[in-house]
Formats: structure tokens, C-alpha cells, sequence
């Protein structure tokens, strides 16, 4: 082929490949519309319970993120515990409180701990008992990784699925 063919032939290529790319994309987002109604009773195998993962990260969430697990949570009932992924300041927790009252919720804590057996990790452990909802921030993902697997805080935040919580 002559090097003008060649052109046409790369770029064809690349166009396809962007094409079935986005084509995938689509469809993976249209299945997870479609999941997001049954979501919550096809988690009930996995954990005993109705419990209800909402996964997202990767920057800026969409208001309707938040918002969805507010409404899971509760709505205007609901007790949420937030576990910060970084070292949050008092003014930082106060911002995330604010931010999850504006969405209507009930009560909104802030809690972290930084050891796996520490007294905030016991306090943490009893708000996640009273919570319906439990909000993971992003930020430093090892914290959450490093401190909270075989502890309480996991068994706490299992039992808050098995009895339908978000």
C-alpha cells in the first residue's frame, strides 16, 4: 500500500478502536443502571443481609452519588458515621459534617482511628454499631487498607450490611 493508504488505514483503526471502546463503556454503564435497582437484593447472598455497597472514586463525584447513598442510608433519618482516608483536621470534619447535613441526614459523625486497636478505634466501632450508613472519603487509601481489616471496625461494618445499612 502506498503511504497515503497506510494513513487511511491507521486512522480507520484508531477511529474503530475508539468507537468499540466508547461502545463498552456505554453498555457497562447502562448495565450498572440497570443493576442499581437490584443491587441491594443481589448483596443480601454475599452478606446475609440487604446491606448496600456504593463504590466510586477516581475525583470528582457526581452530586447524584452522595446523594443516593444519603437516601439509602435513611433520608431524613439517617445516621451516618464518616471515616476520613487522611488525617482530617477539626475544620475539615466540620466541613464534612456540614456537607452530609445539607443533604438532610439525621446525624453525621466523623471518625477515624490510626491504630488498629486504639480507644478511637473502639468509639469508632460504636458509632458504626448506630449508624445506617457508612461513608469511606477518599484521600489516602492504605489508612483504611492498613488499620481496619480482622478488626472490629470490619465486623462492625459487615453487621451494618447484614441488617440492610449503606
Amino acid at each position: 500500500p502506498t503511504m497515503s493508504q497506510k494513513i487511511i488505514y491507521r486512522s480507520f483503526y484508531a477511529t474503530l478502536a475508539v468507537v468499540l471502546v466508547g461502545l463498552a463503556a456505554t453498555i457497562f454503564v447502562c448495565q450498572m443502571r440497570n443493576l442499581g435497582g437490584n443491587l441491594q437484593s443481589g448483596l443480601g447472598g454475599i452478606y446475609g443481609g440487604g446491606g448496600t455497597l456504593i463504590i466510586a472514586g477516581g475525583g470528582i463525584l457526581p452530586e447524584e452519588i452522595p446523594e443516593r447513598f444519603c437516601k439509602l442510608a435513611g433520608g431524613a433519618r439517617a445516621r451516618l458515621v464518616v471515616i476520613p482516608s487522611y488525617d482530617a483536621t477539626p475544620q475539615e470534619e466540620k466541613a464534612i459534617i456540614r456537607e452530609w447535613k445539607q443533604r438532610r441526614a439525621a446525624s453525621v459523625d466523623v471518625a477515624q482511628s490510626r491504630s488498629r486497636d486504639d480507644e478511637a478505634s473502639s468509639i469508632l466501632v460504636s458509632k458504626i454499631r448506630n449508624a445506617t450508613g457508612v461513608w469511606m472519603t477518599g484521600g489516602e487509601q492504605a489508612i483504611p487498607a492498613n488499620y481496619y481489616p480482622g478488626t472490629e471496625v470490619e465486623d462492625e461494618l459487615m453487621k451494618l450490611l447484614e441488617r440492610g445499612g449503606v
